[in-house]
């Protein structure tokens, strides 16, 4: 990952992920339930606005999946921002929800990118949502893992820079953002505190 990169990473993380405003959802309107489609950040700047979604849809395959996708990590974004301030920092699940919002923002963002570009292209929108389908279940599953942890047990939930994995998602879902989960692991270790030699984050 290029120093460009890893700062622009930084960036958004720092931006829209640590950060200490109020959780927001990013659909005003999802498209589904209203013909309009609003996505806004969590800054409250106009992402995208779609009157008539409908018209989009009969001319975009695949479309419908990418709204259907976009509201439900909307919803788990929106969830697992009020779980994570509740937890330490050096709990495992607050590094792995943090990094889960994070695709969620990526996801959201890349999806805006390839429906403002003049000529949709309908193999990047397939592309992505196979990839958002993926960060779904990840999401959905680990939250469930969450609600069912041994709350007596906490100890086996505290990160141990011996086993780096144990933060990490079942696949790397950044490389289709062009980045890294050791990228991305280096950055929010980083913030958090946890000082960890360099050739441990591989």
């Amino acid at each position: 990952m290029t120093e460009t990169l890893a700062e622009s990473m930084r960036s958004i993380i720092s931006r829209s992920v640590i950060t200490s405003q109020t959780c927001k959802k990013f659909l005003a309107f999802d498209g589904i339930s209203s013909t309009n489609l609003l996505l806004k950040d969590q800054a409250g700047k106009v992402l995208l606005n779609c009157k008539n979604v409908n018209l989009l849809k009969g001319k975009v395959d695949g479309i419908g999946i990418s709204l259907a996708i976009t509201k439900n990590l909307d919803e788990y974004q929106f969830l697992l921002c009020k779980y994570i301030p509740t937890l330490p920092d050096y709990d495992i699940f607050k590094l792995k929800f943090q990094k889960l919002r994070l695709l969620i923002i990526l996801f959201i963002n890349k999806m805006v990118e390839i429906l403002l570009e003049f000529k949709i292209d309908t193999k990047a929108l397939t592309d992505l949502n196979k990839q958002g389908n993926a960060i779904l279940i990840e999401a959905s599953e680990l939250t469930q893992e969450f609600r069912d942890r041994d709350k007596q047990d906490d100890v086996k939930y505290i990160f141990n820079r011996k086993k780096i994995d144990t933060i990490n998602l079942k696949m790397d879902y950044f490389i289709k953002f062009d980045t890294t989960e050791v990228e991305v692991n280096r950055i929010f270790l980083s913030i958090y505190g946890h000082d960890i030699e360099e050739s441990t984050i591989e």
